[in-house]
């Protein structure tokens, strides 16, 4: 991230006082963590963005200096103020601050707007969507408003792409729900479009992306909404129907069990690495199992635990591997017994 000089300093100063940090070679160290109350909590003071506590497997408490310091994060416009050489001003601040996000990769791919209403105002980031539509996000203390986006147009079947992302050379295509969330997975290497709300399936922008590829393999689909009743229900769904219609299909989940972050939140965490990747592609095969039986060999295979208990269609099991009756059943297949499934 991108750091800002003011919000910088006052970040490490706040840090210092509330918890309590020592300086240490690059790091704020010893600090009080507010979860387990011992001396572990620790940052960069170069990046102090997330705090971590070094506990990891008893605690592991995270903080995300945005959400605990909001106050420095939420009157953008004020601070950065816009101009002819900076038009932008606001918006790009935002997008570097609180999001994590390079504008340099993205320019051209949104504007700085207003939103005014109750006789407020606020300074907005504004993207286009086809058909002359758009989306907008509020950045100066949006709690003041009874919402936090506006929409105007219509954006059903049509998906948000950033404009520097060549869609027709990707072998897979992850599909996010927020704009934030498909540019935090983008700058992490993974080719991602938007589609705004979970239940909006893009059957116009599928049908112009098969139109790329004539001739060639479709890339996979990774229908990666967000965690929840709502998302896993639309990712069910979306997977089914693109299967239906000959595309390849998967799913990618941020957490198991639905824990509230989503793509932008692992994307400041520094999560959306190869081995943490490969932790959300399971998370959406497990979400994707036919059955029970798929589901605990999918987990058998995660985690080679040879016992344990999981939840399928509200149902609990138990999972057991007798490996005295497995080894049999190897050994009559290798004798000749070729009826016997995987």
């Amino acid at each position: 991230m991108k750091a800002d000089k003011h919000i910088h300093k006052e970040i490490i100063n706040r840090l210092v006082k509330d918890f309590q940090f020592e300086e240490q070679n690059g790091y704020l160290r010893k600090g009080i963590c507010p979860a387990c109350h011992k001396k572990e909590l620790f940052t960069s003071l170069a990046n102090p963005w997330v705090i971590k506590c070094g506990r990891e497997n008893k605690c592991g408490r995270e903080i995300l200096a945005k959400e605990y310091y909001s106050d420095l994060f939420n009157n953008w416009s004020e601070r950065y103020i816009q101009s002819p050489a900076s038009p932008h001003a606001a918006a790009d601040a935002y997008l570097e601050h609180a999001r994590g996000l390079e504008t340099a990769r993205i320019g051209g791919a949104y504007s700085q707007e207003s939103y005014h209403s109750g006789g407020m105002g606020s300074a907005t980031i504004r993207f286009s969507l086809p058909g002359g539509a758009w989306w907008e996000r509020i950045i100066d203390k949006p709690e003041r408003f009874d919402r936090k986006a506006n929409f105007k147009g219509t954006y059903a079947g049509q998906w948000w792409i950033c404009p520097s992302l060549p869609l027709e050379q990707q072998p897979e295509i992850w599909i996010a729900e927020g704009i934030f969330d498909a540019l935090s997975l983008i700058q992490n290497g993974i080719a991602a479009v938007s589609i705004m709300t979970a239940g909006n399936y893009p059957e116009r922008a599928l049908k112009e992306l098969a139109g790329l590829y004539k001739g060639k393999a479709l890339p996979k689909l990774v229908w990666a909404l967000d965690n929840g009743q709502a998302g896993e229900k639309a990712i069910l769904r979306h997977v089914k129907r693109s299967r239906d219609e000959g595309w390849k299909a998967g799913a990618a989940l941020p957490s198991e069990s639905g824990s509230g972050v989503d793509w932008n939140d692992l994307h400041l965490r520094g999560k959306l690495t190869q081995r943490h990747l490969k932790t959300y592609r399971y998370n959406g095969a497990l979400l994707l199992a036919g059955d029970a039986r798929e589901k605990a060999l999918l987990m058998f295979e995660h985690s080679e635990r040879q016992e344990f208990h999981f939840e399928h269609g509200s149902r609990l099991y138990w999972f057991k591997l007798d490996i005295e009756r497995h080894m049999r059943a190897v050994d009559r297949i290798l004798g000749g017994d070729r009826t016997a499934d995987e």
